[in-house]
């Protein structure tokens, strides 16, 4: 999946028009501050959420999935999605990235998300295939002494 459009917009508070995209088919993933170029937080819409469950690693930029990656996370944070939407779309998707960084990132929220899990009402069946699929994730070594464990 590659950038079929882009526009450069000047954003002022928190709804900014854009009039460049009037009568433009509605992307499969709108990503705004693509590229990072302004200090501005930005969450997805619940389509570009559910393309992006489908897609995100069909993403050609690995800077585009990690923005997205942690657009999700911001989306938890700030009580848009719950977290065991968040760990689900996590575990759906981390075994097929491929960049380092994108990896670590993934593995930092679900050790973020870990601490969380056992606080909260998480359902069983989330809490359960989290534990079994945590180790999955590439980059995360797991030792045979305490399998399914990951390596500190």
């Amino acid at each position: 999946m590659s950038r079929v459009a882009a526009a450069p917009i000047t954003y002022s508070g928190a709804e900014t028009e854009v009039k460049e995209a009037q009568g433009q088919p509605c992307p499969q993933i709108l990503i705004l501050n693509d590229e990072d170029w302004g200090y501005v937080k930005t969450r997805l819409d619940k389509n570009s959420v559910a393309q992006a469950a489908q897609y995100i690693n069909a993403i050609e930029s690995a800077f585009t999935r990690l923005m997205l990656w942690q657009s999700l996370f911001g989306s938890v944070t700030d009580a848009k999605m719950s977290l065991s939407e968040r760990v689900d779309f996590a575990l759906h998707n981390a075994a097929d990235e491929s960049n380092i960084n994108v990896i670590r990132l993934i593995g930092s929220h679900l050790e973020t998300a870990s601490a969380y899990m056992h606080r909260f009402d998480m359902p069983q069946e989330t809490l359960a295939k989290f534990c079994d699929q945590r180790t999955a994730i590439p980059g995360r070594a797991t030792s045979q002494r305490h399998k399914g464990h990951p390596v500190q």
